[in-house]
């Protein structure tokens, strides 16, 4: 599984820039583009936290995973809830279905003070347990090619962007990283 990692940590000698605010700019901007948001999806893996209503109110996708709707569909609780989970407490808690060609997607890659990098899960620990971590694996791999899916590490930090390898490079290519 490929994915463009988006992180203000520069290196364990200097930690983290001054990286993009997840209120003042990450979410006013998935806000302003809530149509490019095709489907949410809730990922209820060992870092889920509290109450599990949102989760078990959605469609089923897989056992830990349900999709909740579109982004402009939710209600005023659900989009406190998933933001919370983005920003505050979940490690790809919530995940955002955007088709690959949205502008959001490049609006999100100038918000980083670093240009986000091809990676692999082999070569990334995601801090899932092996079972979530097949699954996630799973649940990404059946998205569209013309689809990613965007999900935020705890805290916010880093962002990740999953698709399919040729998706993944032509959205590079788009930003000339």
């Amino acid at each position: 599984m490929d994915f463009i990692k988006l992180t203000s940590f520069i290196s364990p000698a200097r930690g983290y820039a001054a990286g993009p605010s997840f209120e003042k700019q990450i979410w006013p901007l998935v806000l302003n583009n809530a149509d490019a948001v095709e489907k949410v999806y809730l990922f209820a893996n060992s870092y889920w936290s509290g109450n599990k209503g949102s989760f078990v109110a959605g469609e089923p996708v897989s056992s830990n995973i349900a999709e909740i709707g579109p982004l402009e569909w939710l209600s005023g609780k659900q989009y406190k809830e998933i933001k919370d989970r983005s920003s505050l407490t979940g490690q790809l808690n919530v995940m955002y279905r955007i088709a690959s060609s949205h502008k959001l997607l490049p609006q999100l890659f100038e918000l980083w003070p670093r240009p986000g990098k091809l990676s692999n899960h082999l070569a990334d620990d995601f801090g899932l347990k092996k079972g979530e971590a097949v699954e996630f694996a799973s649940f990404v791999e059946s998205i569209p090619d013309t689809y990613v899916v965007m999900s935020f590490g705890r805290n916010a930090d880093p962002l990740y962007i999953f698709g399919s390898t040729v998706g993944l490079k032509r959205l590079l290519d788009q930003k000339n990283f």
